[in-house]
């Protein structure tokens, strides 16, 4: 029987809750200035990732989308309540574009100790892994196959799978893979090994010039690369265990 498990996650926290306030604002903009649009959170004596993992109140202000509806959602798995508002003035915040930036990072980083760990396996055996991170705050883990794991058709927010040590990259099936998901609006596709994660993050909707282009491209990509509306990025890791784990 092939292993599988599904918990809550530092980093799938984090990613719901952010991912939850992306997803408002894309909803019904037909055009998205991902530098005109800032994020403003309610307690900034907190540090970000101190107030997405540890707050159960988030409310955030949001200038630069006039489309924008002020929404309550509330995250049952994970006891939090985000409070979504649009604000006409204008903000210190964070550009929108930089929250699409720096999410890979964050999950990455913060749940780096449960990725490196089933990369280690992959490299002793060749089997691949995959972590679904899903918009209610659980992260579903899945063992694939030897140097092969199928991406379910299902929706997620972001999705992570394994590459044995000396394969940071894409393969062109991995870019074609990762383009269809960015396409139905999952943030981000990333590989891991135990040294190295390289992301593919959508910046905003991904546009049909990037689209072509990717789908057409030949061979691996294995060094950062940046496009109208992605971007890849390469990230090192260290022995850091950043992750928190939760009961589900």
């Amino acid at each position: 029987m092939k292993f599988q498990s599904r918990l809550v996650s530092g980093g799938s926290r984090a990613l719901a809750i952010l991912g939850s306030i992306i997803k408002v604002i894309e909803f019904d903009a037909e055009e998205l200035d991902v530098d005109k649009v800032t994020l403003s959170f309610n307690n900034p004596s907190l540090h970000p990732i101190d107030l997405l993992l540890n707050s159960s109140d988030v409310e955030v202000l949001v200038s630069g989308a006039s489309w924008l509806e002020e929404r309550e959602l509330e995250l049952e798995g994970l006891g939090v309540l985000i409070h979504i508002r649009s604000s006409s003035a204008l903000s210190h915040g964070l550009r929108l574009r930089t929250v699409y930036e720096i999410l890979p990072r964050i999950v990455i980083n913060l749940d780096s100790g449960i990725l490196r760990k089933l990369s280690y396996t992959t490299t002793r055996s060749g089997v691949e892994f995959i972590a679904l991170y899903m918009g209610d705050g659980s992260l579903v883990l899945l063992e694939g196959d030897r140097y092969k794991v199928s991406i379910p058709t299902i929706e997620v927010l972001a999705a992570v799978h394994t590459h044995p040590e000396g394969s940071c990259g894409f393969s062109r099936a991995d870019v074609r893979s990762a383009v269809y998901a960015l396409t139905d609006l999952a943030l981000f596709e990333a590989v891991v090994t135990p040294t190295c994660a390289f992301y593919i993050a959508r910046i905003g909707f991904l546009d049909e010039s990037d689209f072509e282009r990717l789908l057409n491209i030949e061979g691996d990509i294995t060094t950062p690369m940046e496009l109208a509306t992605v971007k890849f990025e390469k990230l090192w890791l260290d022995n850091f265990n950043g992750y928190r784990m939760v009961p589900y």
